[in-house]
């Protein structure tokens, strides 16, 4: 697949294989009528090379024996991927982009400062100003309030989404499950199962509603019957993901500034398709013909 040659190529074949998990899913029914609901993605999937199988509840069992017994149906899903620590793979990439020369610096961008169709500047809360050559945006929730500053409206909204990781879980699973009565995904990881989902609109700067990250055991417990109770060293997380209203990122060229790229926008394909994103910015910025149309990701379209 596509996004993982490119993770590949960013992280070397070794660290990809450590962090990078290729296994197939489960996704667990609570009904065969809940599972036919969804035949018209599973041709979708067939159709783009993805294997799809019906389980039933016994088969599903054998593979991760922890799924509640009340589980009727399941589905496999092929071509799956996850990550086993989402942090230690950003910090890695870091790590690999400071050795290849660059630099990382934690500020905030006040405002873009534009001389001749073109951003000459960065005028940074802490930093002063920073001369820019070329400029990708890739901010994710908060990218459209950097192309406002250029002229550029884009209805983004900020798709809020939360994990509660459990330490100690109770239960072992060795890969992704999808519930398709609540959206989200169980997932084994280096900091424990890590129980993600939920799509909260709330804007940018409303606090985090943790009882979400909680509600999440209760629908997972009821097809991981063991799962254990949050406890003191469980943890919570909330994350803004960058939605649009077509489902489609802003990939490519400013229309109003000529030394300005746009990557950003994926809702919550962002950890997926962020290689393959860098990958295509490197090539429009550096004059190289992508290997794919870029015109639907225009950031003009709307």
């Amino acid at each position: 697949m596509l996004f993982r040659s490119d993770f590949e190529d960013i992280l070397g074949p070794a660290a990809a294989a450590d962090l990078i998990i290729k296994r197939d899913s489960l996704r667990l029914y609570d009904s065969e009528a809940q599972l036919e609901a969804e035949a018209a993605e599973w041709r979708t999937k067939a159709a783009q090379g993805y294997e799809m199988k019906r389980l039933s509840g016994d088969e599903a069992r054998e593979i991760e024996p922890a799924i509640s017994p009340d589980v009727p149906c399941a589905a496999f899903h092929g071509g799956w991927y996850f990550v086993r620590n989402p942090e230690r793979l950003v910090k890695t990439i870091a790590e690999a982009f400071v050795r290849e020369g660059g630099e990382i610096v934690r500020d905030e961008v006040k405002t873009l400062v534009p001389e001749g169709g073109r951003v000459a500047g960065l005028i940074l809360a802490a930093g002063g100003r920073r001369a820019v050559d070329r400029l990708a945006i890739c901010a994710g929730a908060y990218s459209h309030l950097l192309a406002r500053m250029l002229g550029e409206k884009v209805p983004l909204e900020a798709e809020r989404g939360y994990h509660l990781v459990l330490p100690d879980p109770g239960v072992t699973l060795t890969r992704s499950l999808t519930y398709a009565s609540t959206p989200g995904a169980a997932t084994p990881m280096e900091m424990g199962l890590r129980l993600a989902g939920t799509d909260e609109f709330a804007g940018l700067d409303a606090p985090p509603n943790y009882a979400r990250a909680d509600a999440l055991w209760h629908h997972f417990k009821r097809v991981l019957p063991a799962l254990r109770e949050p406890d003191a060293r469980a943890t919570r997380w909330m994350g803004r993901r960058p939605g649009l209203p077509d489902s489609l990122p802003v990939i490519g060229p400013s229309r109003r500034m000529a030394n300005v790229w746009y990557g950003f926008g994926h809702g919550h394909m962002g950890l997926t398709w962020g290689p393959t994103t860098g990958r295509l910015l490197g090539e429009i910025v550096s004059g190289a013909k992508p290997n794919i149309d870029l015109s639907a990701f225009r950031v003009d379209r709307f």
